[in-house]
């Protein structure tokens, strides 16, 4: 469990890249590399957890679903909130913040499949 949360949190200092911060050290420039290192340990915590002869795929799915699927739909909350506000500041006051609210792989159309997980 430890290694897992080194890696994890190694990926997201790589990730942050701030000017003179710890993310420059030597050691996050590279911990990119703990990504397959952190799968791979995931997939073996989670056989080990799930190896018992009452294993059924179908528990084993349900329980990931309400372990997955609030935060999913909490995110995409959130990104749509901010999507919405971004649209009123574009239509409003001009500003926009690196893209055009709801356009391109942001579109209306795509909230659909994001909502039934079908945007890939």
């Amino acid at each position: 469990m430890v290694f897992r949360g080194i890696a994890a949190l190694s990926v997201v200092v790589f990730h942050l890249f701030i000017v003179g911060a710890i993310s420059e050290w030597e050691f996050f420039r590279h911990s990119h590399l703990f990504v397959p290192f952190f799968f791979t340990l995931s997939g073996f915590v989670i056989a080990y957890v799930y190896d018992k002869a009452s294993f059924s795929m179908k528990n084993f799915m349900i329980a990931r679903g309400f372990r997955i699927l609030p935060l999913y739909y909490m995110v995409f909350a959130c990104f749509l909130a901010l999507e919405c506000l971004n649209y009123v500041l574009y239509h409003k006051l001009g500003l926009f913040f690196k893209n055009i609210p709801f356009s391109a792989d942001r579109g209306i159309d795509q909230i659909l499949p994001n909502i039934l997980l079908l945007q890939s």
